[in-house]
């Protein structure tokens, strides 16, 4: 196998690549909401619902759902605001890849790595997404390719991480751009 091409990512990619920000941005406050309410109820049911017990518990009630209303606020503000991309990561580069290693490029650095440092892989629509025995992540972009070179590369990518072609995710989709087939609804 020998797959070669130079694609420069555009800042719409690392978009798809990183949506999990609105989560990431929340889940501590979310986390936060179940002890929260486990601790009300313990000391109000403990308290024998004593007036303390009862104004510590509802004081603590309103913590959780104080923490509930600052994690979707956070969620909201963190989903209008895109991920901003690197100036270093819309630089194009060149994908060489063998069947003996993958070799990405730029310029002025390039950086080679053995099939066998591959433990575990993800398709997506855009990309396919290696995952390295130390647990960095290295992405092959699949829009250069041609049909034929993301059948091989996905067969082969199969074979390097050892999982079947049936459990790793989509199909190439079909291309999205351009005016759309479907009527309007106007």
């Amino acid at each position: 196998m020998h797959i070669e091409f130079t694609y420069a990512r555009s800042p719409e990619y690392y978009r798809n690549k990183f949506p999990a920000r609105t989560s990431r941005a929340a889940k501590p406050l979310f986390a936060s909401v179940a002890p929260i309410g486990f601790l009300a109820v313990f000391i109000v049911l403990g308290g024998e619902l004593s007036p303390k017990a009862l104004m510590t518990g509802g004081l603590l009630l309103l913590a959780a759902i104080a923490a509930i209303g600052s994690a979707l606020w956070l969620s909201a503000r963190a989903a209008r605001r895109p991920p901003e991309a690197p100036e270093s990561a819309l630089v194009p580069r060149v994908w060489a890849l063998t069947g003996e290693r993958l070799v990405v490029s730029k310029t002025e650095s390039s950086i080679e790595y053995d099939w066998s440092v591959f433990t575990a892989m993800w398709v997506l629509d855009d990309a396919y997404l290696l995952r390295t025995a130390t647990g960095g992540i290295i992405d092959i972009p699949r829009a250069p390719l041609t049909p034929e070179q993301d059948a091989e590369l996905r067969t082969f990518l199969c074979a390097v991480v050892d999982r079947p072609e049936s459990s790793i995710g989509p199909d190439r989709p079909e291309p999205t751009a351009g005016p759309s087939t479907e009527p309007s609804a106007a």
